[in-house]
């Protein structure tokens, strides 16, 4: 449709960027009038202070949505997503959301914070950046304003996300209950 949809799939916690995303949405969208942003909140004490975030920016409603996904439909917040926003301040262990993102094709912008570098490879992968809102917000214009490179990251994300499967987790689970272990347990 020649929409461009920034997804933010994360609880609505400072930690995560929430606040940080509340100020970057705003701006991007007075630069680009043919992004949207679709906000998966999940669990989190701070959805309420987003949405009022958002409504004293003047970014139109129709530009952005707040939901809640339960796990088994976060597909559809990535399959109607160009770009994935993991935005993390602090204490970020391997990052599921990055990972779901990457599997489905999306071009992922996430801080280098925690666990994140080891997921995403900058330039290759996706883009990672300093926790702040201006590198957050020139990373996401980067790829608003270049539609070849969000399609290229994306599909090197789609191929990268293949050695986080969940069947490799079980295979090494494995190896080190039964091996390291002895535990004849069966993973599953």
């Amino acid at each position: 449709t020649g929409r461009v949809t920034i997804c933010f799939p994360r609880r609505s916690e400072p930690r995560r960027g929430v606040f940080l995303m509340a100020e970057v949405a705003p701006r991007l969208a007075r630069r680009f009038a043919e992004v949207d942003f679709r906000f998966v909140v999940g669990s989190g004490y701070h959805t309420e202070q987003l949405r009022e975030r958002l409504v004293a920016s003047g970014l139109s409603s129709a530009r952005w949505t707040i939901e809640v996904l339960p796990m088994d439909r976060m597909r559809e917040a990535y399959e109607h997503s160009q770009i994935v926003v993991v935005p993390t301040l602090c204490g970020e262990g391997t990052s599921l959301s990055a990972i779901e993102a990457m599997h489905f094709g999306c071009a992922v912008v996430t801080t280098w914070v925690g666990g994140l570098p080891n997921l995403v490879q900058d330039g290759e992968n996706g883009l990672l950046t300093a926790p702040t809102p201006g590198a957050v917000e020139a990373a996401l214009a980067r790829l608003i304003a270049d539609p070849a490179q969000r399609a290229a990251l994306g599909t090197r994300a789609m191929a990268s996300a293949r050695r986080y499967h969940v069947g490799h987790w079980r295979g090494a689970v494995q190896d080190v209950l039964t091996q390291r272990l002895q535990l004849g347990v069966e993973v599953r």
